[in-house]
């Protein structure tokens, strides 16, 4: 960058026109330059700042001075100050873009290390689209975690087989086999119980060529003590009377059921 050089108040008046500084001229003492006005940086100038003790208490830090002050600043001082501004500006903005360049090429040496994931981030989830922009805004300097990656390839594989769709519960009031993969278990209170005591409800999703329905009800002791790990994302099988639901004929409930049985524990069949 050429040197720039301040001496005289011609300089100055040119260096400030560049920069679109425009002050009221005066001469005190054979200098040129202007009346500058600094304000107390607690209370903007108001000599007041106000707090719950004191509403309207004086500020602390120009009382009992003024809260407003004037000061002769040269043309020369002005222009020189401006030009540090100035410098100091065009260095930050050199930083900012000489980090942005290593995190870009960061960002490079990460993609080609981590290609197979590439494809994963390109899925049109909002999971994904945060986990892309962060990896572009810090230049990949975290990377992704092990459960990252398997969150978007959960992701992934839902957005490829599409929006589940949902059949109406075939039966209303009548007994059937259900046999399904449960989704919640909840403890909640039991009403008809004299003691106050509480019982396990759950949601079984049952799955067939159709579509997909889901039933509620209370789960059997055999089913809760038929594995060591919870039985939320176990396959079971039991016969129990369904009833559709009113609000929604996707949604049914079961009571008295019988028969249970565990096909297939979290994660893994039962042997």
């Amino acid at each position: 960058m050429k040197k720039l050089i301040i001496k005289t108040d011609d300089d100055a008046r040119a260096y400030l026109k560049t920069q679109n500084v425009e002050v009221n001229e005066i001469e005190r003492n054979g200098k040129i330059g202007y009346i500058k006005e600094i304000r107390c940086p607690r209370c903007g100038g108001t000599g007041t700042y106000p707090s719950n003790m004191a509403p309207a208490g004086r500020c602390r830090k120009c009382y009992p001075g003024p809260a407003i002050t004037h000061r002769f600043v040269s043309l020369i001082d002005l222009a020189k100050a401006t030009r540090r501004k100035e410098l100091a500006e065009l260095k930050r903005q050199a930083d900012r873009k000489k980090e942005a360049s290593r995190q870009w090429m960061d960002l490079l040496d990460w993609a080609r290390e981590n290609r197979e994931v590439l494809p994963l981030l390109k899925v049109d989830h909002q999971i994904a689209q945060d986990m892309r922009n962060k990896l572009v805004s810090t230049g990949a300097r975290w990377g992704l975690s092990e459960k990252q990656v398997a969150l978007l390839k959960k992701i992934k594989a839902d957005v490829d087989k599409g929006p589940e769709k949902h059949v109406p519960v075939p039966v209303d009031g009548e007994r059937i086999t259900v046999e399904g993969l449960v989704v919640s278990v909840k403890e909640v209170e039991d009403r008809y119980s004299y003691g106050g005591g509480c019982t396990w409800k759950m949601v079984v999703k049952v799955e067939t060529e159709a579509g997909s329905w889901l039933v509620y009800g209370t789960a059997p002791d055999a089913l809760m003590g038929a594995t060591e790990g919870p039985l939320k994302g176990c396959r079971v099988r039991f016969t129990a009377k369904v009833k559709r639901g009113d609000r929604d004929e996707y949604f049914g409930f079961f009571s008295r059921p019988t028969k249970p049985s565990l096909l297939e524990e979290a994660g893994s069949a039962v042997k």
